[in-house]
């Protein structure tokens, strides 16, 4: 299998993107995944799902907390996080975050 098959692959399986690129206010872990653009890197859903979880344990992500068993997210928030690590170029609307 080449990379441009695996990639075409993973991508098929996540949920398609908000309309726009505009994400909504608050988020759930796939959202936050997407806005990451692990969908985007050959990451499958429950891959991006885990990178997510594990910057909540490790690095800090702020969560809004938990509705039922969804751990929620506030827009706003996750972009000051981001930001604060020098991760999002505010001109462009580039996201980006290291997972590992």
């Amino acid at each position: 299998m080449t990379p441009e098959s695996t990639n075409t692959s993973t991508v098929s399986q996540w949920p398609p993107r908000p309309a726009t690129e505009v994400f909504p206010e608050l988020l759930d872990t796939t959202a936050v995944a997407q806005l990451f653009l692990f969908d985007r890197r050959g990451q499958t859903p429950d891959q991006g799902r885990r990178s997510v979880r594990e910057l909540v344990k490790k690095r800090g992500l702020p969560t809004l907390g938990r509705i039922g068993s969804t751990l929620m997210f506030r827009k706003l928030d996750v972009i000051a996080w981001l930001a604060a690590r020098g991760g999002v170029d505010t001109k462009g609307g580039e996201v980006s975050v290291d997972a590992a």
